[in-house]
């Protein structure tokens, strides 16, 4: 029977792999963290005049097309943005922007210029939300505030939403 399609006995299913969402705290600590706070309010910037804005990735490059992340900004924590990550851009876009080769923390976590640097999109649905009152209602410690971007283990979209 040449030529008849032929059907397959197995079918394989792939689990549907959901978005991870992350945290990262923008601190108003002097030194290093200064240098955050500047390219945050570049990335800003970047979200008011483009509609996405160009960020870099973990230190071990985690986060992937259609993850969130959110950003602790304020002098105590109180602002919570949310974005999600639209495309990753080539580490060549790092050096031709003039983006920084070092950590932007007082965290020892050494160079930086093998991060991808990505596009991130804000997530509007899911608003501003108060970090003091969001780490409570999801479980974690009342002072618990990130260094770093860190991996929120078991927080959906889902769950950031109103």
């Amino acid at each position: 029977m040449s030529g008849s399609p032929q059907v397959c006995s197995r079918v394989r299913v792939y689990k549907a792999t959901m978005a991870s969402t992350f945290i990262c705290r923008i601190s108003n600590a002097a030194g290093a963290a200064a240098t955050g706070v500047s390219d945050f309010q570049r990335f800003r910037h970047e979200i008011d005049l483009y509609g996405s804005g160009i960020w870099d990735n973990t230190h071990k490059n985690a986060m992937k097309v259609g993850d969130v992340i959110g950003f602790i900004t304020g002098p105590d924590c109180e602002e919570t943005t949310f974005y999600t990550m639209t495309t990753v851009l080539p580490l060549e876009f790092r050096q031709e922007n003039n983006w920084n080769t070092a950590a932007y923390s007082n965290t020892s976590t050494g160079d930086v210029n093998h991060r991808e640097v990505i596009r991130l999109a804000p997530l509007t649905e899911v608003g501003v939300k108060d970090w003091k009152v969001l780490r409570t209602s999801l479980g974690y410690s009342p002072i618990y505030v990130p260094r770093g971007a860190t991996r929120m283990k078991g927080v959906t979209l889902a769950a950031l939403s109103p």
